[in-house]
């Protein structure tokens, strides 16, 4: 997947830090735990870049779900200016930028994406222009919107937490109906999975929806129990 990300961005999929230094913009599309380390390494090459051959800064968009933007920045400190040779101060130096941070983020899991599932990416920078150049480079890739990283993050945690609790509770349920083991794999595999896109999609079938009404007025029960009313 990475090497089809630089491909349909019209760039290169690379862990040369040399060759990484040459660039204009870099996905950061790294595991968590690599993220930061790989950005520290790689640095000293984008500050030489900017040091000696006075240009721009790099940017650098983390694609990792589990890394803040705001992480990368206290890692890397002070780090984030050099001093470039051609200012008009009287020193002849100034403290310019080694790079510009931004996110782009995925919103769901990497499996349902590999199947087809169409990508919901949002889209975290500070810069107006950078947000929409980011923007228009991630439309080959699903559906694109404006937002906070840790957004995504929260959506992702939290929806992991109720879909896998849930999955106990099917388990827990099905085993004490006496249900063997190879069936209570593949409801959960399957029939749960199917259920999650079609209520998502608001394409529920006619158990399902009777189901959900019932599950409704539960709720409304409950509500009013609980009001008093």
């Amino acid at each position: 997947p990475t090497w089809d990300l630089a491909q349909m961005v019209g760039g290169w999929a690379t862990c040369q830090l040399e060759t990484l230094a040459m660039a204009s913009k870099i996905f950061l599309v790294l595991p968590p735990r690599e993220t930061v380390p790989f950005v520290q390494q790689l640095l000293p090459y984008l500050s030489a870049k900017v040091e000696h051959e006075s240009g721009g800064p790099t940017l650098l968009v983390n694609c990792a779900t589990d890394v803040m933007t705001k992480d990368i920045t206290e890692a890397i400190g002070d780090q984030l200016f050099v001093l470039q040779v051609g200012s008009s101060r009287f020193d002849g130096t100034v403290a310019a930028p080694v790079v510009e941070l931004a996110a782009v983020k995925i919103v769901g899991a990497a499996p349902s994406l590999e199947q087809g599932i169409e990508a919901l990416i949002v889209v975290d920078a500070e810069s107006e222009d950078t947000a929409k150049m980011l923007a228009q480079m991630m439309n080959e890739f699903g559906l694109v919107m404006f937002g906070k990283e840790e957004m995504v993050l929260r959506a992702n945690v939290l929806t992991t937490q109720q879909v896998l609790r849930a999955c106990r509770t099917i388990s827990k349920t099905l085993e004490a109906e006496g249900v063997p083991p190879a069936i209570i794999k593949t409801v959960i595999k399957s029939v749960g999975a199917g259920i999650a896109h079609v209520y998502a999609t608001g394409r529920l079938g006619t158990m399902s929806r009777r189901i959900l009404e019932d599950l409704e007025r539960e709720e409304q029960e409950a509500k009013k129990t609980q009001t008093g009313g």
